[in-house]
């Protein structure tokens, strides 16, 4: 079986450096069953690098999310480079 683990952050404001506040999901399909981790109040992201003429973006993020009251998943030094965002 594959395994996959994935996260997406959205954020809808203005880019630039600096902390931006976004939602997010982390999502875990393991051995056949898929589960979503839902974006908690504690999700922020630092815009390091942006490149608005090859439209890339580097930086560093925060993520804590909840499958259930007991199930969650939290990432303290996520790392994105080189991002093409639209």
């Amino acid at each position: 079986s594959s395994d996959l683990r994935t996260i997406q952050l959205s954020y809808t404001g203005s880019f630039g450096v600096g902390i931006k506040n976004a939602t997010g999901i982390f999502s875990i399909f393991l051995n056949g069953s898929f589960k979503a981790y839902n974006q908690n109040t504690i999700t922020t992201f630092s815009i390091s690098n942006w490149n608005s003429q090859d439209s890339l973006v580097a930086g560093s993020f925060t993520f804590k999310g909840f499958a259930s009251a007991t199930d969650s998943v939290v990432i303290t030094n996520g790392e994105f480079v080189n991002v093409r965002y639209q």
